[in-house]
């Protein structure tokens, strides 16, 4: 009961009503699922193709050695066959989990939108409340969930980071990466235009689902730049979170401005 102290700490000595008011305003953002990239990852699943982080049903045992096989033969063997049990062990639950996030996407496909409650742990970090598709979940969650309200891209330069980003081009200066998607603008249509056909241009990227969805929203953006509205979530986070807190700690401008 270690957060109900802190939350009293707070209402006395602090302000409560501005921390309420920040969670309050980030659980009324609406949400709504994105069915294409939805539907692409339930074909992908469901066919077992083990592809863009989807874990497959099982690896094949090995067959057993025939009887009276040299000792080494047979402990090659079992050696093989203990890796590979341990293997499909591991991934029953993550078959379960992928299973289940997938499951209550094609739920909540169909809603216009829906919300998600937050809360506060003891550090006093927001969270989503809810498992599987989640706004701070795997890959494939947060490629699934689009914002329903919409907004024109007025300047796409964050934006193509943000898909450079999704790519594994990160550690790439911002110039850089936003000229990596410029120069991927045909490559963005096909995927948009068939992503199991061209499935080779997106599976293999640093976060593939996210990457999709982005493609699919970005060919959009090309088609019709000016006008079109876009819900696609921009992440951003601190690349150097640890010396940004010492920065800020020992008051050294220069640190401050060095860190993201």
């Amino acid at each position: 009961y270690k957060e109900k102290s802190q939350l009293k700490k707070l209402k006395t000595e602090g302000n409560l009503t501005r921390v309420a008011a920040v969670m309050n305003s980030t659980q009324s953002i609406p949400y709504e699922v994105d069915k294409r990239v939805y539907e692409t990852a339930w074909e992908l699943f469901t066919t077992n193709k083990g592809v863009a982080g989807l874990p497959i049903e099982q690896h094949k045992l090995p067959v057993a050695p025939d009887k009276g096989s040299d000792k080494s033969i047979i402990a090659a063997h079992l050696s093989q066959y203990y890796q590979t049990k341990q293997l499909n062990d591991s991934l029953i639950g993550r078959r379960f989990n992928t299973a289940r996030t997938l499951t209550l996407a094609g739920e909540f496909k169909d809603l216009e939108k829906f919300y998600y409650p937050v809360y506060l742990d003891f550090r006093g970090r927001m969270y989503y409340s809810g498992d599987y598709l989640s706004p701070q979940g795997t890959d494939l969650s947060k490629a699934m969930l689009l914002f329903k309200s919409k907004k024109v891209i007025e300047n796409d330069f964050f934006y193509f980071v943000h898909g450079a980003n999704c790519y594994g081009a990160d550690k790439l200066s911002y110039t850089a990466r936003y000229n990596l998607i410029v120069s991927k603008k045909k490559e963005i249509l096909s995927v948009a235009d068939n992503p199991i056909k061209y499935q080779s241009l997106w599976i293999n990227t640093d976060e593939p689902f996210s990457y999709l969805a982005f493609c699919l929203d970005c060919a959009k953006y090309l088609k019709n730049p000016t006008t079109y509205e876009s819900g696609l979530r921009i992440c951003s986070d601190a690349s150097s979170s640890g010396l940004q807190i010492l920065s800020l700690l020992l008051r050294d401008k220069e640190g401050c401005e060095r860190t993201n």
